[in-house]
């Protein structure tokens, strides 16, 4: 009953909380029945990839070329296509070596008639990740080959797919350019990805268009943007029932608050550590941790960011996710530094620059800009990529503009500039063009009060010039909203 429903289902309604169960299953279930339902053979070796049980993927491929032999009832036609099944589930044992992939989808191609049942059209292309680019950037120094093999190879896979992951090469080109900090390309090549989704149905490559999108508005200060964007996805993915994805949404609201610095406002599972509770699939895995680590940053749990340290190192080697990789070093080298451990910091953040500088990956230092500006300074003032490092404090001090706005608008929260709670009541007022006499009377003090506090407060601030230029420069500088 078990074998024929396999053979019915494809493995589709199988997930990560019964993997263990379907494991024990298959260990258990005689050879000899195996061999009857070959097409139940396939449909699993997919499956072992996405539960990251390599071993039975070989062990299932022998099985299924042992069945071929004993099946005398199956045509020419039929052999070939689950030989090609089997290709394009084998082609997961080179994941994610784009190239090496596409060699066994190129093979698929030549022998399938058909679509290939290893895939589920349906299924998440992403195996549940926010980021084709985190997923697919294994080779430091090689991004641009990365993404010219993606465009290469990609429409030999949608061939035997029925265009699963449709528009995959677009999106893996629009997370590269924004890494770059190059956001008008990235927001063109994400457009491109989106329309190409959306004609398959995509669903994981549409949320990571999503994703994207809202680390953008995010970088411009615009976080109404993401919050409709987020109430957006969420919306579309439960009408889709996309329910595994919903935990990659979480995924990445948990690491925009972070980046905003406030946890508190993330998904409670994630906010607790409640990793095995997120249902993805073990590609996606890595940046589950690099976003759980953001969140510990956030919190302000050095300790516990230090102490992940191994456990993701290992975790981000399996498949040699760099851009995890870089991330790691970036969150230990804030964490060093916080615990009063300088010189660790500063090779930390080194390392990172030299696996991220080689393919112009920038972003993830501006992201970092509360953590890190200090220790870049000091490593550019001692020669070390210092071309590269001024234009990521270029990106930080926009990113950082863009914080506090959001910060202001959304929280409240300001910078203090070095003024205290009072001067800058007064500071805040004066930058919204309230005369001295209004500000006086909404803050019940004298006239003279406000005009001696207005004069230090522009001393502090190192503002010069007129009284009416003044006020230009504080309301510039406060980027207060009016």
């Amino acid at each position: 009953m078990t074998r024929s429903t396999l053979e019915k289902d494809k493995a589709k309604s199988l997930n990560t909380e019964h993997s263990q169960d379907f494991f024990r299953w298959i260990e258990s279930c005689p050879e000899e029945y195996l061999l009857i339902y070959p097409v139940a053979i396939v449909a699993c070796m997919v499956k072992m990839f996405s539960f990251h049980n390599i071993p039975e993927i070989k062990r299932m491929k022998g099985l299924l070329l042992k069945s071929l032999e004993q099946d005398t009832a199956l045509t020419e036609q039929e052999r070939h296509d689950l030989l090609g099944d089997a290709e394009v589930s084998e082609s997961f044992l080179c994941y994610n070596n784009i190239s090496a992939m596409s060699t066994h989808h190129r093979r698929a191609c030549a022998l399938l008639s058909r679509t290939s049942l290893s895939v589920d059209p349906k299924g998440a292309w992403t195996f549940s990740a926010p980021s084709i680019f985190m997923m697919y950037h294994r080779s430091v120094g090689g991004a641009d080959s990365e993404n010219a093999e993606m465009k290469e190879c990609m429409p030999y896979y949608y061939q035997v797919s029925d265009g699963h992951g449709n528009g995959a090469e677009h999106g893996f080109a629009a997370d590269l350019f924004y890494e770059r900090g190059l956001l008008t390309d990235a927001d063109i090549a994400n457009r491109m990805a989106l329309s190409a989704a959306q004609h398959k149905n995509q669903f994981s490559v549409m949320l990571n268009c999503d994703f994207l999108s809202m680390r953008m508005a995010l970088f411009n200060g615009d976080f109404a943007a993401v919050k409709k964007r987020g109430r957006d996805c969420q919306e579309w993915l439960r009408r889709e029932r996309q329910y595994t994805l919903l935990n990659t949404l979480d995924m990445c609201r948990g690491f925009l608050y972070a980046l905003l610095g406030h946890p508190e406002a993330a998904p409670g599972w994630l906010l607790e550590g409640r990793l095995q509770e997120a249902l993805v699939l073990f590609p996606a895995t890595p940046m589950l941790h690099t976003f759980y680590n953001q969140l510990l940053l956030a919190r302000g749990e050095w300790t516990t960011v230090a102490a992940r340290r191994e456990e993701c190192e290992k975790l981000y080697g399996v498949y040699n996710n760099v851009l995890c990789q870089i991330w790691l070093h970036i969150q230990l080298s804030a964490t060093l530094e916080q615990i009063g451990r300088h010189a660790e910091a500063l090779a930390e953040l080194h390392t990172a620059l030299d696996m991220a500088i080689p393919d112009g990956i920038v972003m993830p230092f501006a992201e970092s800009e509360v953590y890190i500006t200090a220790l870049l300074q000091q490593l550019q003032e001692q020669g070390v990529h210092p071309g590269e490092i001024a234009r990521i404090l270029s990106l930080s001090a926009s990113f950082r503009s863009a914080k506090q706005k959001i910060l202001w608008e959304h929280w409240s929260e300001h910078e203090n500039y070095g003024l205290s709670e009072r001067e800058l009541e007064i500071a805040r007022l004066a930058a919204r063009r309230k005369t001295n006499v209004e500000i006086a009377e909404e803050l019940h003090l004298a006239e003279g009060t406000v005009r001696n506090q207005l004069s230090r407060i522009f001393n502090k601030l190192g503002i010069s010039g007129d009284g009416k230029n003044k006020r230009l420069q504080l309301e510039t500088l406060l980027k207060l909203k009016k």
